[in-house]
This record gives C-alpha cells, sequence and structure tokens, in this order.
C-alpha cells in the first residue's frame, strides 16, 4: 500500500485518492525534503539574528541616551520592550525545540528508505511442515517502541491469515442425488387376457447414493478428482455401482458435479418371456422378471459431508 502511494504522489490530486486513514503519511521526494530542510535551517539562522540584533540595540541605547534628560525613564521602558521580545522569541524556540521537526523529518526519511524495500514486509520463520488442509497464522502487528508522546496513527492490528496448502490427497465423502440412465428398472404384468405387457418406459432412474471422494489439494476454489458411489435398494441391499470423474467445488462446504458409468443391478422379463407373448395361465408379476447388471451412465450432484478442513503444522526439528 506504501509503495503504491509513492507511485500516486506526483499526480494531480483531482486524479489521486489518498486514502483517509493515512493522516500523517510523509510522502516523500527530493524537491519536498530540501525546501524542508532549507526551512529548518534558515529558521535557526534568523533566529540567532535576531537575538543577536536585539542586543546590538541594548548596546547602541546604552551608549546614546546620555543626552537626554529623563534617559533612565526612557530606558527602562525600552529596555522593558527589548526583554519582552527577548523572551517572545525564546518562548517560540521552545516550542519549535518541543516539536523537533527536523529530527522527526529524519526518522521519517529512514522509515520511508526502508519501506521502499520489500524484504521490510518479510519475515522468515523456521520450517513448517503443513500436514492438513491449510496453514493458519495469527498475525500481530505493533509497534517497536512506545509512541504515547508522539503524534502518530494507532496502525496496531491483528488478524488471522491462511495459506491453503497444495499437492497431496485429500479423500471426502458425500452424499446427494444421482441420475442414472440406460439402466433402468423394467416391468411387467399380465393382462386379463394372460398377455404379458410392460407396466413403465422411464428414460432415467433418479436415486440416492453416497460416494467417496480423492482430489489433488489445491488452494483453488475448484479442484478435479476420481468418485466411486454406491446406491442401496429398501432393504439396504447394493443396488448400483458409480465410478467417474469429480469436479468438487468450494474449499469448506464443497459441492460436487460427478459424472461417469454406472453399474447397476435392474429388473429384466426373463428370456423365455417376450412382451406381447400370450401365457396359458396366470402367474404373479414378480416370477416373470429377473435381476441382470447392466452398463449405463449417470450424472451426480452431492454435498460433501467430511469434516471441514483443518490447520495443522509441525516445526522442523
Amino acid at each position: 500500500m506504501y509503495q503504491n502511494i509513492l507511485k500516486n504522489q506526483n499526480k494531480d490530486d483531482s486524479k489521486c485518492e489518498i486514502i483517509p486513514q493515512l493522516e500523517t503519511t510523509f510522502l516523500l521526494n527530493k524537491k519536498n525534503l530540501n525546501g524542508a530542510y532549507k526551512t529548518f535551517n534558515s529558521y535557526r539562522r534568523e533566529y540567532f539574528e535576531i537575538l543577536q540584533d536585539l542586543n546590538v540595540f541594548t548596546i547602541f541605547l546604552n551608549f546614546n541616551l546620555e543626552s537626554l534628560n529623563d534617559k533612565d525613564v526612557v530606558k527602562l521602558n525600552i529596555m522593558k520592550d527589548i526583554d519582552r521580545m527577548q523572551k517572545s522569541v525564546r518562548n517560540i524556540d521552545e516550542v519549535v525545540q518541543k516539536i523537533n521537526l527536523s529530527k522527526k523529518l529524519n526518522q521519517v526519511e529512514v522509515l520511508d528508505r526502508l519501506l521502499r524495500k520489500e524484504s521490510t514486509y518479510e519475515y522468515v520463520s523456521a520450517p513448517i511442515q503443513g500436514e492438513e488442509d491449510y496453514l493458519e497464522f495469527e498475525v500481530k502487528i505493533r509497534s517497536k517502541r512506545n509512541m504515547e508522546d508522539t503524534f502518530h496513527v494507532d496502525n496496531d492490528k491483528s488478524f488471522v491469515y491462511k495459506e491453503y496448502i497444495k499437492g497431496g490427497v485429500r479423500f471426502d465423502f458425500s452424499i446427494g442425488t444421482v441420475f442414472d440412465f440406460f439402466t433402468t428398472d423394467k416391468k411387467y404384468t399380465l393382462t386379463d387376457e394372460n398377455i404379458v405387457q410392460r407396466m413403465n418406459n422411464n428414460k432415467f432412474n433418479p436415486t440416492i447414493a453416497a460416494m467417496f471422494h480423492a482430489s489433488f489439494r489445491t488452494p483453488c476454489n475448484i479442484t478435479y478428482g476420481v468418485s466411486l458411489g454406491t446406491s442401496f435398494g429398501t432393504n439396504f441391499s447394493f443396488n448400483s455401482l458409480f465410478p467417474g470423474f469429480s469436479i468438487l467445488f468450494g474449499k469448506k462446504n464443497k459441492f460436487i458435479l460427478t459424472a461417469g458409468p454406472s453399474f447397476r443391478s435392474v429388473d429384466e422379463l426373463k428370456s423365455n418371456y417376450k412382451e406381447g407373448l400370450k401365457l396359458d395361465s396366470k402367474i404373479a408379476d414378480e416370477d416373470l422378471l429377473t435381476k441382470n447388471f447392466r452398463v449405463g451412465a449417470f450424472f451426480g450432484i452431492t454435498y460433501n459431508l467430511t469434516q471441514k478442513q483443518q490447520s495443522s503444522m509441525k516445526f522442523a526439528q
């Protein structure tokens, strides 16, 4: 931020917005510095010149009031005025010396040179090994010395900084809805005339599935991985298998899109029957069907149930 201000300091004020919080920020350049030090030197020179002129005037009065009749009264009044002026000049100088702008400007020059260097903002710690999803640092910025008696902006602050770890594999578990295509159940029944007739003609089969995901750790909000999911029937028997590729959105709370081939156990008409066939006797609908594994395709939208990302680290010995 300081370096950005330095880049903009020579621009027109109407085109350069100065951050209001930086009320005491010194924007330094060679011209301003030379002007400031010239003013400081000029003040000291003129201060001594004024005192010297008052002393010279006092000596002049002492040698030139002898010819006056009321010289003592006149001299007393004039000397009171001279003494008052000398005290006023010294009082002003005491205030100037207490403020000590020259020293403060010199300190600002030192800070300016430091703040222009990127190394000033760097802190090198001992080697850190991240063990989970991110590293969390609690940063506290404080003044190195007591500045209670100086004019300054209170810039002490504390904040938490997170650095997400790159590389490695993260495992997630999610649950959601899966749309299974080309592996729908084919239900059949017998009409009153004992003719085999299909009961449904679904194009896809929606189901609730649980999925396991393996993805690469990344600081981005989107990452890619491979997944393996499954769904179960009403009696909690194994029903489908969903291997595929996933796109994971988010860092902490993740929504996951997965697609790939599906392997599902479906109801189909037994091979010794066919649709439209007329049977000699009545049989139950279940006796018309058999279970077969078929290959199809699926698309799933699931939500991550894995514990939220964690911060864990250790310092190298």
